[in-house]
């Protein structure tokens, strides 16, 4: 009896697993159900998550709920004209994540400490794996959904399934393809007729480096990943692939006689990848960002006195990133500036100095949000002892000037030169600037 009751099980889920409804799937889960009956828009996360604690990598922190979610983004025009270097978010969802601190059941029978052996026995074998990731996965009708970790599991990674394909897109994609040339304004052509469907278009940063397209680089490229659409334009001959890939999560099925389509000097115009699932290779690129942002903490991180946080250099923001090394508090990012340079100096647990735009230096008190000048000349901290700075100026004849502080009973810093004066330059305490999506871009 026991036996025919484990096999009806398996076939239970199996059967549930190819009918991939997510009605049998999501059940009670009302952050995931939200999202789904409001079109993953971002009323659904503030209905359910409130306010974020923080922002950070891309994603807006819940970090007691312990969920991040990423936005899709919008290029905008700036005022030189180029596009792509700057973002709005668009509000509707490209990425849920969830870690170790949520609690709740993520799914049904499904929490933080499931093991993927518990998964695998409710939701049959994985549509999605990779052994060297750690990673396996399910598609339904609604979602995409990734379990990260070897036998337990670690996080949670859900990204939408969309299915509003219009009928006639392929074939308008084949008429304008048909004797043409693989060249920038085709890539431009074919950018402006997918972008009259569908506006929720996001970036890979390795293929396509954030940047949408650009006169200044060799690229023009746009990527849909949720709907299987990769466009990339190489100026450089050998660097080229094929002008548009179209890819198996692509929601509708492509005209065998075009899965590979060539231009009329016979290079690759079109071309379908029936093997490979975009939004699977999206999840693979967010963990491979989040391994190699680990590997720069340890090698690169200005460790803070307590040893409780780190500091590096954010390189896609134009900032600082303070990052909490035993997870206690959500990390966060300074905004700095564009010529910002380095990753800062720990004066102390509470106060970091580091270099501002051309050569102004400041002081950011992180346990108010607040910075301070304290200099207007000077581009290089030469070195940070126990109550001294050491500031140069990179010139022919390098001039040197030492800071002293020192902090009183409640640990507050001042400042003063080397003969125990106030300082010239100093300025007064302003509110500083954490980053959020608004101010995100590159």
């Amino acid at each position: 009896m026991k036996r025919k009751y484990i096999l009806l099980m398996g076939l239970l889920s199996f059967l549930l697993l190819i009918s991939c409804d997510r009605s049998n799937i999501i059940l009670p889960n009302t952050l995931l159900e939200s999202f789904i009956d409001n079109d993953w828009r971002q009323d659904a996360t503030e209905r359910f998550l409130g306010t974020s604690d923080t922002f950070f990598e891309d994603y807006e922190i819940y970090f007691q709920k312990g969920v991040r979610v990423k936005y899709s983004e919008v290029a905008e025009i700036d005022k030189n004209g180029w596009k792509g270097y700057n973002f709005s978010r668009t509000g509707v969802v490209e990425n849920l994540v969830f870690d170790r601190r949520c609690v709740e059941e993520v799914f049904p029978g499904i929490h933080m400490d499931s093991r993927k052996a518990e998964v695998e026995r409710l939701w049959g074998t994985p549509m999605f794996f990779s052994d060297e990731q750690k990673v396996f996965g399910y598609k339904t009708n609604d979602f995409y959904v990734f379990f990260i970790g070897k036998d337990t599991i670690e996080e949670i990674s859900v990204y939408p399934n969309y299915i509003n394909y219009p009928p006639d897109l392929i074939s308008e994609v084949i008429d304008a393809c048909k004797n043409r040339k693989y060249s920038p304004e085709l890539a431009i052509e074919l950018i402006n007729l997918f972008e009259s469907v569908w506006h929720d278009y996001n970036y890979s940063y390795a293929i396509l480096e954030k940047a949408k397209y650009s006169d200044r680089g060799n690229s023009i490229g746009l990527a849909y990943y949720a709907r299987g659409v990769l466009l990339s334009y190489k100026k450089e001959e050998d660097e080229r692939s094929a002008l548009l890939q179209i890819y198996k999560n692509y929601g509708q099925n492509m005209p065998e006689a075009y899965a590979t389509f060539m231009d009329t000097e016979g290079r690759k115009l079109i071309e379908y990848i029936s093997n490979e699932d975009l939004i699977f290779e999206q999840e693979k690129l967010r963990m491979k960002k989040e391994s190699k942002l680990k590997e720069r903490i340890k090698a690169e991180g200005v460790v803070s006195p307590d040893g409780r946080r780190t500091l590096i250099d954010n390189l896609v923001n134009t900032g600082i990133d303070v990052v909490y090394l035993n997870g206690e508090q959500p990390n966060y990012c300074i905004e700095t500036s564009p010529l910002q340079s380095g990753a800062g100096h720990w004066l102390s647990d509470r106060y970091i100095l580091y270099i501002f735009g051309k050569g102004e230096v400041y002081v950011y008190n992180l346990l108010e949000n607040k910075k301070k000048r304290i200099e207007t000349s000077f581009s290089q901290i030469g070195s940070v002892g126990d109550g001294y700075i050491k500031l140069m100026l990179n010139y022919a004849e390098p001039e040197e000037l030492v800071i002293q502080y020192n902090f009183n009973q409640e640990g507050s810093i001042f400042f003063s030169n080397e003969d125990g004066n106030p300082l010239e330059n100093e300025g007064v305490w302003q509110n500083g600037q954490l980053m959020n999506r608004e101010s995100n871009s590159i």
